[in-house]
């Protein structure tokens, strides 16, 4: 019995005689590079705010005041609207992180100000992209006072393997409390005796270590696994402790176990339900509680992460070789350094 540790489609056209419209592509893609530049042409604040985000290159620009943005979410401004997300980098084995730009910290005004476009490349295959954009003001890092994770064992295997020390990672703003065979059904309960599990390895960050200012969380359930309507229900009620025990958080980040190559079940391993992949359930169930308007500016639902090779999972299991946590550290290392 595995450990119950959590885890997870045209009709041939005739091509169109374009004739001479490529001069005119070129006039779009000017008008393009002009309002698309690194720094945002964004507005500055003011009841509306205006201008566009950066660029949707693998880099990304970084936000314009109060413009559109992407790439990695800000916090929420007073008064913003929400914005689009970031157009992603493209995916590919083992391309590094694009240095998008971080969307901006609380703003006064302006719809939507942040950061311009995230392209975080595949790790091992795993789709590029920012996560949603916030509100808010002018384009300034969003680096958060300190990161509190929440997990369960393989979470504590690459937080512990490699993660902290990865470059871009300042250990002194992370920290992280697990408990193994644990899962949503149990988080969901406020009086739950996971909420009060000590920090691993009493590591805590150095500023903020009791009242957080970024919580994430992973989402976890073994099979078999419910229908999405029960990922909502009870990933809502975790969202609402979350809440409730950090008063001052500003981010709820939610995110799944690394999965397997394409998220195919049977990539790694023949055997069923073995908890290398994720179902839809679970991504249905985490997007509808992140676009929930109750939570907006707030709930996340972080990009999937993928193992870089089968070797990283020991066989059949949804745990981790040394090695492989170490691989998984540096795919998520990659990424929260882009996005501290």
């Amino acid at each position: 019995m595995i450990p119950r540790m959590g885890g997870s489609s045209r009709l041939a056209r005739r091509p169109l005689d374009l004739g001479p419209l490529p001069a005119l592509w070129a006039v779009v893609a000017l008008a393009v590079s002009m309002t698309g530049c690194a720094s945002g042409g964004g507005g500055s604040g003011g009841s509306s705010g205006g201008g566009g985000g950066g660029t949707s290159s693998a880099e990304g620009g970084g936000g314009g005041t109060g413009g559109l943005g992407g790439g990695a979410g800000g916090l929420a401004g007073t008064g913003g609207g929400g914005s689009l997300a970031g157009a992603g980098g493209g995916s590919g084995g083992g391309g590094r992180a694009g240095a998008g730009g971080a969307a901006g910290r609380i703003g006064t005004g302006g719809n939507g100000g942040g950061a311009g476009a995230t392209g975080a490349a595949g790790f091992g295959g795993a789709p590029a992209g920012g996560s949603g954009g916030g509100e808010g003001g002018a384009g300034a890092e969003a680096t958060f006072t300190c990161n509190l994770v929440i997990g369960n064992s393989t979470t504590q295997q690459w937080f512990d393997g490699g993660f902290l020390t990865h470059a871009g990672i300042d250990p002194t703003r992370w920290e992280l409390f697990w408990v193994a065979h644990h899962y949503i059904d149990s988080w969901a309960d406020p009086t739950d005796s996971g909420w009060s599990t000590a920090l691993d390895m009493s590591h805590a960050c150095a500023k903020g270590s009791t009242a957080p200012d970024r919580v994430i969380f992973i989402v976890t359930y073994s099979p078999p696994y419910p229908p999405e309507a029960t990922y909502e229900t009870d990933t809502t009620k975790i969202v609402d402790n979350i809440k409730a025990k950090y008063a001052g958080v500003k981010r709820v980040e939610l995110m799944t176990l690394v999965r397997s190559p394409g998220n195919v079940e049977t990539a790694c391993s023949s055997k069923a339900n073995n908890e290398q992949s994720i179902p839809a359930a679970e991504d249905q169930g985490i997007a509808a509680v992140a676009a929930s308007s109750t939570f907006a500016g707030l709930v996340f639902a972080s990009p999937p992460f993928y193992v870089t090779t089968c070797s990283d999972f020991l066989t059949d299991e949804p745990q981790y070789t040394t090695a492989g946590a170490t691989d998984i550290a540096n795919v998520y290392g990659a990424y929260y350094a882009a996005h501290p």
